[in-house]
């Protein structure tokens, strides 16, 4: 198959271009989860303390705190750039050349986050939520065309992607101050427990970071160890498997306020309902997707470059994780907003210093990508059944239910009886159309027939149009 071409630009030249794009945005998700000091998270957490009286001084402080430490990394990172590319033993010119786009690139995304986390506490989710899984896919895609049809070179690139994050942010501060609750600046922070919020944050913080640095690792050895190109063909399959969790990420969002609500009151009733219910809504939304992907998966790559071939197995492997993933539900948020959030914090590290030290074996003497995606799978794996564990027995509260088992086996039998069929053997882009209309009709069947339509429907009324929204 010959590369796929448009413009003067082929995409096989410039897979590390794509590369670069990728792990910029995870340096700056670095960044920005230091920046932050664990300070957005401890807003769900403190926000039912101080909303009576305090929530603007509140808001005041973080914004305060996240503002000065920005600053100061900002000017760290202008001055001493060159010290801190030859620390992280950054070797490729590329992404030398581009290392401090990182910097305003984690800005945008720590403030992002913090409204993002101020909106929902008002019970306001849709529309964050749309903005922050969406809105950077419609900007990627914008990039990518202009930059095909020559209209903007790399450096123009980089610099639209950072100046559209600023943009994202903006959009989210503007619907906040005149649609959902005006942002009022105070600066007497005498009646907040300080202490407490900071002892919070700091641990969340450390947990953060280790999440951060956990579910992108593989990505840093297979830019180190493997370069640019390969890592853009690696994250092709990181970025198709990770939309299985998509809806579960942004339904976690949308019950994060009733969820630290629930906690706060010692509700532990209704948290068990809350467990279950995302648990089970999560698998039957990523399942669908699932369905879909697998079984068009050998149709969606015959559109593509020979190249990308060497990621299918990688991308199988990451599917079947997440789904796997998917009943784990809101386990890891029960634990940052329960008493229990230190487990976090140093689960994360025991396992981000197992990847550690496998990924480096891997990497020196296996050389290969797959066996790094298989390691990395493994151990994403064993951190969920902990959590899921350790849950169970503190608070006594478990995801799954009887429907879980008959779920999964639909999803995998669906998925192998597509997956083995050819409808038009010389038009994939048929075949992806003819298998998603019939896959998708006959989920819905399945759902309709199901008890899990009551369920969903149920979520919906209650947290996505605001109907019985428990306050």
């Amino acid at each position: 198959m010959e590369d796929n071409k448009i413009g003067n630009t082929t995409l096989k030249d410039d897979l590390d271009k794509w590369g670069l794009v990728n792990i910029l945005i995870i340096y700056a998700t670095y960044f920005s989860v230091l920046a932050g000091l664990g300070l957005p998270a401890s807003w769900i957490k403190f926000f039912f303390k101080f909303q009576k009286n305090q929530s603007d001084n509140f808001i005041s402080f973080i914004l305060l705190s996240i503002s000065v430490v920005s600053m100061i990394f900002l000017a760290v990172t202008y001055i001493f750039d060159d010290h801190i590319i030859s620390l992280l033993n950054i070797n490729d010119p590329l992404l030398a050349e581009y290392f401090l786009f990182i910097v305003p690139l984690g800005i945008s995304i720590v403030f992002f986050d913090m409204f993002f986390y101020y909106s929902i506490s008002s019970f306001k989710v849709v529309f964050p939520i749309l903005l922050s899984s969406n809105y950077h896919r419609i900007l990627y895609i914008s990039m990518i065309l202009l930059y095909y049809f020559n209209y903007i070179d790399l450096l123009g690139f980089v610099m639209i992607l950072v100046i559209g994050y600023f943009v994202r942010l903006l959009i989210l501060i503007c619907y906040i101050h005149f649609l959902v609750r005006p942002i009022r600046l105070k600066f007497d922070f005498s009646k907040l427990s300080i202490k407490e919020i900071v002892k919070y944050s700091l641990f969340i913080l450390f947990s953060y970071f280790c999440a951060s640095f956990f579910i992108t690792i593989d990505r840093v050895f297979v830019s180190i160890y493997f370069g640019l190109e390969n890592l853009a063909i690696y994250s092709f399959a990181i970025y198709a498997a990770t939309q299985i969790i998509t809806f579960y990420n942004s339904m976690h969002n949308s019950v994060l306020p009733l969820l630290s609500k629930s906690i706060a009151d010692n509700n532990m009733t209704r948290l068990d309902q809350l467990y279950k219910k995302t648990s089970i809504i999560s698998l039957v939304l990523g399942g669908f997707y699932f369905v879909v992907l697998v079984s068009n998966i050998d149709d969606i790559y015959a559109i593509l470059p020979d190249k990308f071939m060497v990621s299918l197995n990688i991308l199988l492997i990451f599917m079947i994780v997440f789904l796997l993933k998917l009943p784990e539900s809101i386990n890891e948020h029960i634990i940052s907003n329960s008493k229990f959030y230190k487990f976090g914090a140093y689960s994360y590290l025991f396992f981000v210093s197992v990847a550690l030290v496998v990924l480096f074996i891997v990497s020196n003497f296996f050389k290969s990508m797959i066996y790094i995606a298989i390691f990395t799978s493994l151990i994403y794996l064993l951190k969920s059944i902990t959590s899921i564990i350790y849950l169970f027995i503190k608070m006594s509260i478990i995801p799954f239910t009887n429907i879980h088992l008959f779920t999964i086996l639909f999803i995998i039998s669906l998925s192998l009886i597509f997956r083995n069929i050819q409808i038009l053997a010389d038009s994939p882009i048929y075949n992806i159309m003819i298998k998603t209309v019939c896959i998708s009709l006959i989920y819905l069947l399945f759902v309709l027939k199901t008890r899990l339509f009551p369920d969903l429907k149920n979520f919906c009324n209650e947290f996505i149009f605001k109907k019985n929204m428990i306050r």
